[in-house]
């Protein structure tokens, strides 16, 4: 059996009260997996776990085979090679969109000049981060995490802030790369494209497909 990207084991978080508890995950080296629940549940807080920004309380992760403990923030840049991560909240660096484009490491600049024509910022590329309005700012952080080369994709409510025309767009997207490479994405309500794969259903914390 190929050695998946990602893999967690009994792993279990809580704040307050639990989130989720002996919650098991294997990520493939292609493929989708959508993380579903409501508000609470636990969504950002497993992707966050998943991008190695946050440890669980218990259990194991295995990234690439290889066994990762508690990340400091110092050696993130070390892991940061196999994982991309796009924010439920856009966060771009007080800079122009091109200048924050042009940070990220493992970039596909091909990829990325065809996501500034497809997702409309083309014409942001002189425009400072903080004078872009909230749908600008989620495209501009989905085109930083997309266009890197990275084997694993993760997008926090990648559908959040954005008009109706460009969540058509960005669905679209997010299949594509799941064809090329694993992808994990959330969100609070049902998105019947992104059910085509497996399903976490994080209310119950079952792997119902």
């Amino acid at each position: 059996m190929p050695v998946p990207v990602e893999e967690v084991i009994d792993i279990s978080k809580q704040y307050k009260s639990p989130l989720f508890t002996h919650l098991s995950l294997r990520i493939p080296s292609r493929g989708l997996i959508f993380v579903h629940g409501p508000n609470g549940s636990g969504k950002s807080t497993l992707l966050r776990i998943l991008a190695l920004m946050e440890p669980p309380d218990s259990g194991e992760i295995l990234l690439m085979g290889r066994r990762v403990g508690r990340v400091r923030v110092r050696d993130y840049h070390i892991y940061s090679q196999f994982i991309s991560y796009s924010f439920q909240e856009p966060k771009l660096l007080p800079l122009s969109v091109e200048e924050n484009l042009s940070i990220p490491t493992k970039v596909s600049y091909k990829r990325r000049d065809e996501l500034l024509e497809r997702l409309d910022l083309s014409p942001l590329l002189k425009k400072k981060a903080s004078k872009l309005s909230g749908g600008e700012k989620k495209r501009a952080d989905i085109t930083r995490a997309v266009m890197r080369e990275t084997p694993l994709l993760i997008m926090d409510e990648p559908l959040a802030f954005l008009d109706p025309e460009y969540r058509g767009l960005v669905k679209e997207l997010v299949l594509e790369e799941a064809g090329r490479r694993a992808v994990v994405v959330s969100a609070t309500e049902p998105v019947r494209e992104f059910e085509e794969g497996a399903v976490v259903e994080l209310n119950t914390s079952d792997l119902r497909r």
